[in-house]
């Protein structure tokens, strides 16, 4: 995907041996520009845009840290504005918060986002009775998340069709 053939390399090099947690602004040359500590924590629109155009070439952020949707927001509306793209390399999925827009979105702004640790989803619990409130078919929740999210096991563990239910509604 990136024109430099020792792009992919160099930037894990580069995010993995980041023993001092500072993230990066990386351009064609490979070379990093180390970014102020907290920088995707604290940085304003205005700053966001001049590092952007301090830096022409760049096409990757490197990210010790937490990327908050704040950071994306105004990063995404940057690129967009210059019609340039950027890749950001998050060390490990955990530390990307995203509550309102999903990847596609900031995808279709010019934020490529990518992690060199994923998180491998093994299964999903859902509990369909809130306390005090409403409860949800447990079924027909479950067969609803099944459909909408291929591959990954659903299972509400205190209904009687899971194995060892029993012994967890006696044991409380």
């Amino acid at each position: 995907e990136d024109a430099h053939p020792d792009a992919g390399p160099r930037l894990r090099e580069l995010a993995a041996t980041d023993a001092q947690g500072t993230s990066v602004l990386v351009g064609e040359d490979l070379q990093p520009l180390a970014l102020p500590p907290r920088f995707f924590l604290s940085a304003e629109a205005e700053q966001i845009a001049e590092l952007l155009d301090a830096n022409p070439t760049a096409g990757w952020l490197i990210v010790a840290g937490a990327l908050p949707e704040r950071f994306l927001r105004s990063l995404g509306h940057a690129l967009h504005k210059r019609r340039r793209e950027l890749a950001l390399l998050v060390v490990d999925a955990t530390r990307v918060f995203l509550a309102q827009r999903g990847p596609a979105w900031y995808r279709r702004q010019g934020v490529r986002l990518h992690v060199l640790q994923p998180i491998e989803l093994q299964a999903i619990t859902v509990n369909p009775v809130a306390p005090q409130s409403h409860s949800f078919d447990s079924l027909e929740l479950r067969e609803l998340l099944t459909q909408a999210i291929a591959d990954v096991p659903i299972f509400d563990v205190l209904h009687g069709d899971y194995p060892g239910a029993s012994r967890a509604t006696t044991a409380v």
